[in-house]
């Protein structure tokens, strides 16, 4: 599932729902979205199952302007910055960088 953290560290979203997910309430997403019979929920591998959870889920949060930002936020956080703005960090603790020897 997309998770971003309070501010606070709690395990809860900032979307406004605890991280903690009921089993029945995760099969009638799946029925709404997919047209799938508990039956047929029941019956499908787990991985199946938890995939076509997160696509329901996502889908769900995409259609409010709060679930779209919470998606944003959620990337960002998944998904940090892998290189470093180095005069970023420069202007901030004025770090420079000096040659020390050579020719």
């Amino acid at each position: 599932m997309p998770y971003y953290p309070e501010n606070n560290g709690s395990a809860a979203s900032s979307y406004g729902e605890e991280q903690n997910h009921e089993l029945f309430s995760d099969f009638a997403l799946l029925a709404h979205y997919y047209h799938f019979s508990h039956w047929d929920i029941m019956k499908l591998p787990h991985s199946f199952f938890l995939a076509y959870r997160k696509q329901a889920y996502v889908s769900e949060l995409k259609k409010s302007e709060e679930g779209r930002e919470y998606l944003k936020k959620a990337y960002r956080y998944t998904n940090p910055r892998r290189d470093a703005d180095l005069s970023a960090i420069r202007s901030l603790t004025g770090y420079t960088s000096m040659e020390i020897g050579g020719e």
